[in-house]
């Protein structure tokens, strides 16, 4: 036991005397053998508690530096964790990230989803680590899809094959918090659906949440892990390069660019509309979903350039009409999968009434989601185009 026990530690500086002063602390710490080790970050709290978490270390890291990228966050997500109260949103609108202006540059567009990204991973970090609470877990998930929908549109100004493998890892990591999500968003619908002192609903309620546990834990373990530390590596390189494909003409203006990517995104929202099947199949709107989804953040980027914010609402209010439809399968595919144990009588009288609730939330979506698309599909939204 003694051989395996993390002996060698080494304390950096950070820079910062507020973080010292709460009892924040960054460790290097390293088996006697040193073939192993990991960074271990400790937050302190004013009763003296402390909480510690820890990175493993990449074979990138067994120097005795301290990686860029871990002492911006330790320097920046200890404080949103320790010194904000926890009832202050960390993230307000990209908080920490200078907005872009109407005539950015290319190079300033790349780096800018790169930086907000960055931003609200880091500060989200810690709160992921050690609470996973629904409302940081959505946030997360939003940032991870957001700039995973910007680099995939972004392709053609990118180094491709760095744009590929970040898109790929930003994948895997919104699928980790989606396992965790759409539990939060089942016990939810179980908290309006059920009658609280009905028999099974709490049962239900205890099998819920301990799936809920597993997934965080999962969650946890993959952002301690070498891999995510490498992503939020390669996330700060492409904050600071933007990862221009076109290094000869990094200033050039980013109008033209981000209004190609509306018109693609536009046209992708269109096909998808088209294919739809009469009446449509559940897995088509879901790919109409996504298709708004992705035109809404391209809207929302675009908008210092292409005036394009009545755009990006109406993206959004497809998108949500739909998730309804979404969240409703999601919750038939878990009520009826194998359950271990097998769900009793009583709990599966509460599992109806998350089914109930749920069908009834696929038939509001049925029957609006042509209105916010005919909204959508409006060409007022698009002031960029030259009239006809």
């Amino acid at each position: 036991m003694a051989e395996r026990s993390l002996a060698r530690t080494q304390r950096y500086d950070t820079g910062d005397d507020r973080l010292a002063a709460h009892g924040h602390r960054l460790e290097r710490v390293a088996t006697p053998t040193g073939r192993s080790s990991c960074w271990r970050i400790t937050l302190g709290h004013p009763d003296g508690a402390h909480e510690p978490f820890e990175f493993a270390a990449a074979p990138s890291h067994e120097s005795a530096a301290v990686p860029s990228v871990l002492r911006e966050l330790f320097a920046g997500v200890t404080v949103g964790r320790a010194l904000v109260p926890r009832d202050h949103d960390p993230v307000v609108a990209g908080g920490g990230v200078d907005p872009l202006p109407a005539d950015a540059s290319i190079g300033r567009l790349a780096r800018f989803v790169a930086c907000r990204a960055v931003h609200t991973l880091t500060v989200l970090d810690p709160h992921l680590r050690l609470d996973a609470v629904e409302h940081d877990v959505h946030l997360a998930r939003v940032a991870a899809r957001r700039l995973r929908s910007e680099v995939e549109v972004m392709h053609d100004v990118l180094r491709p094959k760095r744009a590929s493998r970040l898109a790929s890892e930003l994948a895997r990591l919104g699928t980790l918090f989606g396992d965790v999500r759409d539990l939060d968003v089942l016990m939810l619908s179980l908290e309006r659906a059920a009658d609280p002192a009905a028999p099974g609903t709490r049962e239900l309620r205890i099998r819920m949440r301990n799936e809920r546990r597993v997934a965080a834990l999962v969650l946890r373990n993959a952002l301690c892990s070498p891999r995510h530390l490498t992503l939020l590596e390669e996330l700060a390189a492409f904050a600071a390069t933007g990862w221009s494909a076109d290094g000869s003409r990094p200033g050039r203006r980013a109008r033209r660019t981000t209004i190609e990517m509306l018109e693609h995104a536009d046209r992708r929202l269109d096909r998808r509309v088209a294919a739809l099947s009469d009446p449509p199949l559940e897995a088509e709107l879901h790919d109409v979903r996504k298709a708004a989804k992705r035109l809404r953040y391209v809207a929302e980027l675009a908008e210092p350039m292409a005036e394009s914010r009545s755009l990006g609402r109406a993206a959004r209010s497809l998108q949500d009409v739909l998730g309804g439809l979404q969240d409703a399968v999601s919750a038939h595919e878990w009520i009826d999968r194998p359950h271990r144990p097998p769900l009793d009588a009583h709990e599966r009288l509460a599992a109806i009434a998350i089914a109930d609730a749920a069908d009834a939330a696929r038939r509001r979506a049925l029957d609006t989601w042509p209105v916010a698309w005919v909204r959508t599909h409006g060409a007022a939204l698009r002031p960029w185009r030259p009239p006809t």
